[in-house]
């Protein structure tokens, strides 16, 4: 069970990272290489991670 402020926080930081990720989407469209590079907390490149934007 999870209560209310835990689930509203867990809610506010994926919207967070949603809204990062469509940025992200929108600056990758028009890079020549056309992906969206995501990085770990390291700076490292996330191999799993990294999408092809079309």
């Amino acid at each position: 069970m999870v209560d209310h402020e835990s689930e509203e926080r867990i809610i506010n930081r994926f919207d967070e990272k949603v809204d990062t990720i469509t940025a992200a989407s929108e600056l990758a469209g028009s890079s020549p290489e056309g992906k969206l590079v995501i990085h770990d907390s390291k700076g490292n490149v996330d191999r799993d991670e990294t999408v092809r934007i079309r």
